[in-house]
């Protein structure tokens, strides 16, 4: 819908049309309305042993692994518990991703983190096949 404004005070002004929103002809309540956070991103296609064990090799992303493959974590909980910045956790963070070792769920305005247990599987399965003994 449209409507028009005309500002009486001003010699050079013309009528201007501007938008308006009429929140009683809206096919469902606004208030009703929840904004979806976004979607996760989708575990890499291919499992790359090199990224995620360069991921691993940092003491802060290893610490970071262990904590949320025991218990779901905010990105503050991370800080407060590592005693390091926020700053300092994304930057890991966004690694741990990339080797697509993190998992994200959204709860009550946060995001969780946890660990991607399906990777380590697959992971160790991995390397217990390429370093097996040969007969």
């Amino acid at each position: 819908m449209w409507t028009s404004y005309t500002d009486a005070g001003c010699k050079i002004c013309e009528t201007v049309f501007v938008p308006y929103f009429d929140a009683s002809i809206a096919v469902e309540p606004l208030t009703s309305r929840q904004v979806a956070p976004p979607a996760p991103q989708a575990a890499p296609v291919n499992l790359e042993p090199a990224l995620i064990f360069k991921a691993l090799g940092d003491g802060t992303r290893y610490a970071m692994v262990q904590l949320i493959g025991r218990q779901a974590r905010t990105s503050a909980d991370l800080a407060r518990e590592l005693g390091v910045s926020k700053a300092t956790i994304s930057h890991h963070l966004s690694l741990l991703r990339e080797a697509g070792l993190v998992s994200e769920s959204y709860e009550s305005g946060s995001v969780r983190l946890s660990l991607k247990t399906e990777v380590i599987h697959q992971l160790s399965t991995l390397a217990s096949t390429a370093f097996a003994p040969t007969a």
